[in-house]
Order: C-alpha cells, then sequence, then structure tokens
C-alpha cells in the first residue's frame, strides 16, 4: 500500500513538472522574439533549449502512458474488469466442470482431515475440540454417516441432546432405502434415538420409538436375543418414569421368558436380576406381598448359581428383609384398627 501511495505520488510530481517545464518552454520562446534571439549568446540559448529538451524527454513517458495506467489500477475502470471476467468465464466453459470438481474434492479432504482430527481430540477428551471439528466435517459432507455416527457420539457426551437427534434424523432419512435389507440396523439406530429421548425426559417418543424397534426385532430373530433384553430393560425403565407399574412388570415377565428360552451359563443370574427387578417395582407401589414373591424366586435362583458373596444375592436378601419388615408393620397396625 505504501508503495502504491510512493509511486503515485511520485507520478504526480513528476507530471507537474513536466507541465510547468512545458509552460516554461512555450514562454520561453514566446518571450523571446527573432530580434532578441540574435543580440543573446548562442552559448546560453543552447545551454536552455537542452535542458528543456532533456527534460521533456524524462517526463513525457509518464505523459504518454498517463490513459492506460489508469486502466491498470484496480477500481479505476470498473467496466473493463466486468467485461474482462465476463470473456474468461465464456471462454473457459470446460474450466468451470473443473473447478467444481476441485471444490468437491477440497471439501472431501477437508472433511476426512477433520474427522480424524475429532476422533483424535476425542481420544484426549477434549471434547469441545472433539465437537467443533465434527461439526466441520458434517458441514463439509452432510450425508456422510460415519461423520454422522461419530458426531451423534460427540454431541451426546456433549449433552447436546438436540444436535445428536438432529445427526441421528439425518442417518435415518439417509438410509431409509436400506432398511428393508438391514432391518437390524435400524433397529439399532431406533434404540439410539430412544435413548436420546429419554435423556431429553421425552419418555412417551422414546416409548413409541422403541416400540418399533421391538417390533422389527420380534419380526427378525436369529441370535439377537441379547439386543432384545437391552430392549426390554430400557422399555421397563421409560415404563416406570412414566409411572406404568403394570407394563413395567409385563416387560420383565418378557425378560424372564425370552432368558428361560436362551439358556447359557449367566442365564440363571439374569433372571434373578429381573425377579429382583419385579420385586422393586411390587415395593414401590406397596405391593408387599407380591414383591415378597419376585424377591424369594431371585434369591433361589443366586443360592442356586453364585456364590456366598455375591453382590446381586446380597442385594435381593437386603431388599427381601425390608419388604418383610414393611409386611410386619402393616399386620400391626391392621390389628390395632389402622386401615390404608
Amino acid at each position: 500500500m505504501q508503495a502504491t501511495r510512493w509511486f503515485l505520488g511520485s507520478y504526480n510530481n513528476k507530471l507537474n513538472t513536466y507541465k510547468q517545464t512545458k509552460q516554461s518552454y512555450i514562454k520561453f520562446f514566446v518571450r523571446i522574439d527573432p530580434g532578441a534571439r540574435k543580440n543573446m549568446s548562442k552559448i546560453i540559448f543552447l545551454k536552455k533549449l537542452l535542458v528543456i529538451s532533456i527534460t521533456a524527454i524524462l517526463i513525457s513517458p509518464y505523459v504518454i502512458a498517463e490513459e492506460s495506467t489508469n486502466k491498470m489500477i484496480p477500481g479505476v475502470n470498473k467496466n473493463y474488469e466486468i467485461k474482462a471476467d465476463t470473456a474468461l468465464l465464456k471462454s473457459n466453459d470446460n474450466s468451470l466442470k473443473t473447478l467444481e470438481w476441485l471444490r468437491e474434492i477440497g471439501k472431501k479432504q477437508v472433511g476426512e482431515a477433520s474427522y480424524k482430527m475429532a476422533i483424535y481430540s476425542m481420544q484426549r477428551q477434549d471434547w469441545g475440540k472433539a465437537k467443533k471439528l465434527i461439526y466441520e466435517a458434517v458441514t463439509m459432507e452432510p450425508n456422510n454417516p460415519n461423520y454422522l455416527k461419530l458426531a451423534i457420539h460427540i454431541t451426546y457426551n456433549q449433552r447436546d441432546y438436540k444436535m445428536a437427534e438432529v445427526y441421528l434424523l439425518r442417518i435415518l432419512s439417509i438410509k431409509k432405502e436400506t432398511f428393508k435389507d438391514n432391518p437390524l440396523e435400524h433397529a439399532n439406530l431406533l434404540d439410539n434415538l430412544a435413548i436420546i429421548y429419554k435423556a431429553q425426559n421425552r419418555f412417551n417418543d422414546a416409548k413409541m420409538i422403541l416400540q418399533q424397534s421391538l417390533s422389527i426385532n420380534e419380526a427378525n430373530t436369529g441370535d439377537q436375543y441379547p439386543k432384545l433384553i437391552e430392549r426390554l430393560y430400557r422399555m421397563t425403565d421409560i415404563n416406570i418414569h412414566l409411572g406404568n407399574y403394570g407394563d413395567a412388570v409385563l416387560e420383565m415377565e418378557q425378560t424372564i421368558q425370552v432368558l428361560e428360552n436362551n439358556i447359557n451359563e449367566y442365564s440363571a443370574q439374569e433372571i434373578a436380576k429381573a425377579y429382583h427387578n419385579i420385586g422393586d417395582i411390587y415395593r414401590f407401589q406397596k405391593h408387599f406381598n407380591n414383591s415378597e414373591i419376585a424377591y424369594l424366586k431371585a434369591l433361589k435362583l443366586w443360592e442356586e448359581n453364585t456364590q456366598q458373596d455375591n453382590p446381586g444375592k446380597n442385594l435381593t436378601i437386603k431388599s427381601l428383609s425390608l419388604v418383610q419388615t414393611a409386611q410386619k408393620h402393616l399386620k400391626k397396625q391392621k390389628s390395632n384398627g389402622i386401615n390404608f
């Protein structure tokens, strides 16, 4: 900028000098008439003429180039610049396709770099930076499933449940046509959406989505029972939040049925946990008789299939004791004529 100002200032100074010299040159010949020239020393005349001629030679290139120079200075002639750009576009239609290709390649490269940097930041527990980087990656390639899945994980971890929901709904939209061939992936994505809804305390929405997931699971069985158990437990939890305790008990009973149909070395403990959960649900409703029955079933399974210091067994014994104590209090109060 300073160099440009110096050049323009130098140019203006030389132009002014030329104009003054030109006026002096004209005045010189007007002032000196033919008669005076004869009396004037030829040496002085030639010296002045030489000075004027040299000055004119030095300055004249700037004057000659004045018109063309104005066209070279940005902003002086906008029409010239617009016409030149239009001509360039018309003469390079093929190069536009190349530029568009380069633009798309550039976006993919930026997206890939941001995605990998987001993973690196996440591994370093820098979740804030990871969130910014994955947002950048998704901006570059909005329909990349890998970017969207990582974005869901990061935003959920940062408790930005709204953005996690947006990313997950986008994946569901993108993969909609593939779910016929891969229904279990559809069910897994719905599970995640239900988890996001639950985190927002949108329990009715979560229940509706989980019901869809369970329907898909029932229509496409196979060795998916561990996932089915997870969904049933999740549905039980949602029903408890909604106050649907009867539905919660039914979900646990269905869980026991699934476990009994898929016996393995861990089945007895899982069934014991399910009975314990049923006992908790009944105890929360003060249905102590039903609660005691469920706890006793759980305790029997614990004793038959676990060691003495098993945490699950100890918890069941403690819960059973609380229920039996509550039953004694109720009997005592009833014998005193107090009804509930």
